[in-house]
């Protein structure tokens, strides 16, 4: 008989017939560079990235989005249009490349973790409670600012995370 261990379980060793629950989450690439994007501009990603359940249970994803590097000047915009220096990122779930205008309103990564649905990051394909090995297909749309401070490159993190639904 297997024991299934509840979700705030810790396998402290010796454990016999007991099932721990393993979250985890693999993505094609880590890194994304859109290139050289003009001001004011929108530009949706060349290339999916893909996004693999390799945990032992379904997963639901979760996406944000902050700022980094020491020379980063810009902020996260919650809604376009953007202004000066803040940008927004979009980030959808579809099996091929979307178009600029499938991304909506509830695509708009947030700098807190924002969980998949029906209607959020979804497109032909949801990060809602994934199986075990499946592939989601990401694409990002990133919106940029307006008019900006800086001529330096600005970097931003997506973190997708995963939970147990």
């Amino acid at each position: 008989m297997t024991i299934v261990a509840g979700p705030n379980s810790t396998d402290s060793g010796r454990n016999v017939n007991w099932t721990f629950l393993i979250l985890s989450v693999s993505l094609s690439s880590p890194t994304y560079n859109f290139g050289t994007v003009n001001m004011g501009a929108t530009t949706v990603s060349t290339n999916s990235i893909n996004v693999v359940n390799l945990g032992n249970a379904t997963e639901t994803y979760s996406l944000s989005v902050a700022t980094t590097g020491a020379q980063t000047v810009w902020s996260v915009k919650v809604a376009t249009p953007t202004a000066y220096d803040q940008f927004a990122l979009f980030g959808i779930f579809n099996s091929v490349k979307p178009s600029s205008t499938t991304f909506t309103v509830n695509d708009v990564v947030l700098t807190t973790p924002t969980a998949s649905s029906a209607s959020v990051y979804s497109g032909d394909e949801t990060g809602l409670s994934t199986a075990t090995g499946s592939l989601r297909h990401m694409w990002l749309r990133l919106d940029m600012p307006l008019t900006t401070s800086t001529t330096v490159q600005q970097q931003m993190n997506l973190t997708v995370t995963a939970s147990s639904p």
